[in-house]
């Protein structure tokens, strides 16, 4: 896995440049498995399948800079992504930075305030929740009507 790199404020690709500390997107995913009747219930998504939840975060050239795989299907995004930010050597996201992610993640608790375990980390700090706004919406719905405008004036 590499280590995501913020996108910087002089970024000219139009896709991007708009994402100003983005370090990429993170979101989970079901993946199908096999366990003892006992433990199916578990295991079963909201969707009735037998999975395991596993959250992965990449960067914006779709390298994985993160994986989480192991929860049961019925834990929750936010849940996982608690679970992600809470361990040791967990997800970590400078101040300044952020990831992209779905609505499974709204308000979202449980970033750590603490600044991490190792010499590479130990001087920054960290955010300690993820929050959506009504600011954050109107950005977003904005940010989208702009990016669909450029993207379809490069393509004519």
């Amino acid at each position: 896995m590499v280590k995501p790199e913020p996108i910087k404020d002089n970024c000219v690709d139009w896709r991007w440049k708009y994402f100003q500390g983005c370090l990429g997107a993170l979101d989970g995913t079901f993946i199908n498995v096999l366990v003892p009747n006992e433990d199916k219930p578990r295991f079963r998504n909201r969707k009735g399948q037998i999975t395991t939840n596993t959250l992965a975060a990449c960067d914006r050239y779709m390298r994985f800079t993160y994986v989480l795989p192991g929860w049961e299907g019925s834990a929750g995004d936010a849940r996982v992504l608690r679970d992600a930010v809470n361990r040791p050597h967990g997800l970590r996201v400078p101040i300044g930075n952020y990831y992209l992610y779905d609505n499974g993640y709204a308000n979202s608790q449980g970033w750590p305030e603490d600044v991490g375990t190792n010499d590479e980390t130990r001087d920054i700090e960290y955010v300690d929740g993820i929050e959506a706004t009504s600011t954050w919406n109107r950005f977003r719905e904005d940010l989208a009507n702009t990016m669909w405008a450029e993207s379809t004036s490069h393509n004519r």
